[in-house]
């Protein structure tokens, strides 16, 4: 009987100094919103296009900390805006990082997930380029967004529990394989 109290003991002392074990995913969002009026009514004409850099390690992001943090998946939301003129089409290209979309614009929403690729160049310093870019036909783009979720890093309480656990499974192997000698 003292021994199971014993071992009780030693686990709630486990638990109360080592507090909730959990790890915590995070979501980092960085939005740019140009509001601008993009247009290209003939091929080999300059077309309309935008860049801008996504920088999810600044305040309004959350601190994203690309040397303690890996995302581990992102994704990119585009809102564009058909301005249903006399066009029959409106045909763009939106690239990020290393990947790219090109078909047709219509009023809406548009999600696209980034590669492996991509997702390295991410994690390397917290920040992507994109580039959108009319072909043909005219549009506004209203927003994109930037969605990156790190992976869950173990906390030390989640590590001591852990190895706690392991050597309670050594201790009572041990003991049983030297009750088995003794007998």
């Amino acid at each position: 009987m003292n021994r199971i109290l014993t071992i009780l003991t030693g686990f709630l002392l486990v638990f109360a100094f080592a507090g909730t074990a959990g790890a915590v995913s995070y979501l980092y969002t960085d939005t740019y919103q140009p509001d601008q009026y993009m247009n290209s009514w003939c091929w080999g004409e300059e077309n309309s296009s935008v860049s801008w850099t996504f920088d999810i390690t600044d305040e309004a992001s959350g601190y994203f900390d690309p040397t303690t943090q890996d995302v581990s998946f992102a994704k990119v939301g585009l809102t564009l805006e058909d301005d249903e003129g006399y066009d029959f089409i409106e045909l763009a290209e939106f690239s990020v990082g290393q990947d790219y979309w090109w078909g047709e614009v219509d009023t809406g929403d548009y999600s696209f997930g980034l590669s492996v690729t991509s997702l390295a160049e991410l994690n390397k310093d917290g920040t992507i380029d994109a580039t959108l870019t009319s072909f043909l036909g005219d549009f506004n783009f209203k927003e994109s967004t930037l969605y990156a979720s790190t992976q869950p890093v173990p906390e030390p309480a989640t590590m001591l529990l852990f190895g706690s656990g392991l050597v309670c499974l050594a201790g009572i192997a041990r003991r049983r394989k030297s009750a088995k000698i003794r007998e």
